[in-house]
């Protein structure tokens, strides 16, 4: 019986690591090949039956893996994502624990109106696999896995505004332009006399007498 078990266990396992470069890890039903990984039970038995355990499933890095649940049934392979699989078929509430096995998870295969289905022995849950050829597993399995890159950010190039003399600093230009308006209002001060009293001053006029008030004040 251990005989027939392990013969069962191998078939088309040489195709996987011959022909699809996977790599088995240990004695398990656990394949890897980059960021891939692949749980892949084989189904030879009358019932069709298979399980899978939760010390396998567990190695499964849901964060930074691709996986695929890849069954072996008789000569024919039955791939699914992995991630569906799990959320649609794997819970606290349907599974079975045992000495040997652990906790585990119990499954049958039907062939249903021309679907492969895969039921829940526990809940009658059901999942529907699909049927693939090696030149799509090839294909699937080949494929570069990318990373989102985060997106640059985009540096402004805007050149500085150019000054008329790179030598003046600010405080120079005010300081001489305050001088300039100082030096002009002493010179209209002289120049320019008060209204006398009795007429009446035009608005320019006006102004003129507010700014040299403003001026002898400071």
């Amino acid at each position: 019986m251990a005989g027939d078990h392990s013969a069962a266990r191998d078939v088309n396992k040489d195709v996987l690591i011959n022909e699809l470069d996977l790599r088995q890890v240990s004695n398990t039903t656990i394949y890897v090949k980059g960021s891939y990984f692949i749980l892949s039970p084989s189904v030879q038995n009358s019932y069709n039956w298979f399980d899978l355990r939760l010390v396998n499933l567990k190695q499964f890095d849901r964060k930074n893996q691709k996986g695929y649940l890849l069954i072996r049934f008789f000569d024919k392979f039955l791939l699914a994502d992995l991630r569906s699989f799990w959320r649609a078929m794997i819970s606290k509430e349907n599974y079975v624990k045992t000495k040997v096995s652990g906790v585990h998870w119990k499954f049958i295969i039907r062939f249903v109106n021309g679907q492969y289905i895969i039921v829940n022995q526990r809940d009658k849950k059901q999942f529907v696999i699909e049927e693939v050829t090696m030149d799509e597993l090839r294909e699937k399995l080949n494929r570069v896995i990318k990373k989102k890159a985060a997106v640059p950010k985009i540096e402004s190039k805007k050149k500085p505004l150019e000054q008329p003399n790179a030598d003046i600093s600010l405080a120079s230009l005010r300081g001489k332009l305050s001088e300039q308006i100082h030096l002009t209002s002493e010179v209209a001060y002289k120049k320019t006399p008060l209204v006398k009293p009795g007429r009446k001053q035009s608005k320019g006029e006006g102004l003129f007498n507010w700014l040299l008030k403003l001026f002898r004040k400071n």
